[in-house]
C-alpha cells in the first residue's frame, strides 16, 4: 500500500516499508465492526484452502489514514530543517545485509574466463551433435 511491491528496495527502503506497514496496523487495529443500516452486523465469507472450508469474518468499517498527514508534515519538516545536502555520503548500518556477502552462492565463484571457455565449449558441442 505505502510501496509498490513490483518495485525493487534497498534495505533501508524494505525496513521502512515494514515500520509503515507496522504503523499502519496498530493505528487500525481496533476498528469497529461495520453495521448495517438496520443495526446489524456485517460479515463477509471466506474460504481457506488448507481445511477446504468456509468460514466468516466481521466486516470492519474503513481504515482511517489521519496519521499520515501529521508523518508527512514531520517529513517534510524535517527535510527542510536539514542542512545537508541529499547528495551526501551516508555510511551503511551495520545490519545492512549488503555487509553480510556479495552474492548469495555458497561457493566462490570461479574465474570468468573459465566459465567463458566452458559456455563456448558447450556451445559447439551442442552445434557439432546437431549437425549429426
Amino acid at each position: 500500500m505505502y510501496a509498490s511491491k513490483r518495485q525493487i528496495f534497498g534495505f533501508e527502503g524494505f525496513k521502512t516499508r515494514h515500520r509503515l506497514a507496522a504503523l499502519d496496523w496498530m493505528v487500525n487495529k481496533g476498528r469497529e465492526q461495520r453495521l448495517t443500516k438496520d443495526g446489524k452486523e456485517m460479515w463477509h465469507k471466506k474460504y481457506n484452502k488448507n481445511t477446504n472450508s468456509w468460514y466468516v469474518e466481521p466486516t470492519k468499517v474503513d481504515k482511517s489514514y489521519d496519521h499520515l498527514a501529521v508523518l508527512v508534515s514531520n517529513i517534510m519538516v524535517s527535510r527542510i530543517n536539514d542542512d545537508m545536502s541529499m547528495q551526501r555520503r551516508i555510511t551503511i548500518n551495520i545490519d545492512n545485509p549488503k555487509l553480510l556477502a556479495p552474492t548469495i552462492a555458497k561457493t566462490t565463484a570461479p574465474d570468468k574466463n573459465v566459465l567463458i571457455e566452458g559456455k563456448i565449449s558447450r556451445s559447439r558441442f551442442s552445434t557439432d551433435k546437431d549437425k549429426d
